[in-house]
């Protein structure tokens, strides 16, 4: 996976901008929290969700996307092998756990070049700070929407951000760098 990195460039500004979050959907992924901030989003952007995942909760997570009416805005695409072509269509990256112990996916988002906006959990908190991402306390629909929304509304602080978790993808995690220390 991250042996594949490339940067995208600039951060997309397309008027409906693509959203992904990918994990298990159980409750302790905060997907629900994650579909309450993209309605409070919704009043100020237009934009659509790729949900990739599933799990016992995927019934749940689609009935309050209806509640919310959001249905139009979200794609519950299920399992999927091909994170990195997801991810290349990608604008932001949303990684809204409430409990992350590591969080492989992040790698992957910052290996693709796609800004991140990720709840400040174990994982998360060791590899990303405010230079390479947005991050959010876990649990908090209002501090995930205004995430969302700085990343939208700044499309030139995306990009940095963006380009700093990039190189540090590749500093720290290319397989290259990781071989090395593991031998």
């Amino acid at each position: 996976i991250l042996e594949e990195m490339e940067n995208r460039g600039s951060f997309a500004t397309t008027a409906e901008p693509h959203i992904v979050a990918v994990g298990r959907l159980v409750g302790k992924k905060g997907f629900d929290i994650l579909l309450k901030a993209l309605k409070m989003l919704s009043k100020k952007h237009r934009f659509r969700l790729t949900i990739v995942g599933d799990g016992i909760e995927r019934g749940n997570l689609e009935q309050l996307a209806s509640e919310l009416d959001l249905t139009a805005n979200i794609n519950f695409a299920g399992w999927c092998d091909e994170i990195q072509a997801i991810l290349d269509t990608a604008d932001v990256f949303a990684l809204p756990s409430l409990d992350e112990p590591f969080g492989i996916v992040i790698l992957e988002a910052m290996a693709r070049g796609v800004p991140i906006v990720s709840t400040r959990t174990q994982g998360p908190g060791e590899i990303l700070d405010e230079k390479t991402a947005i991050l959010v306390e876990p649990g908090n629909v209002d501090a995930m929407a205004d995430g969302l929304n700085r990343l939208l509304d700044d499309p030139a602080q995306a990009s940095v951000r963006a380009t700093n978790a990039l190189a540090l993808c590749r500093a720290k995690y290319s397989r290259d760098v990781v071989v090395d220390q593991y031998l």
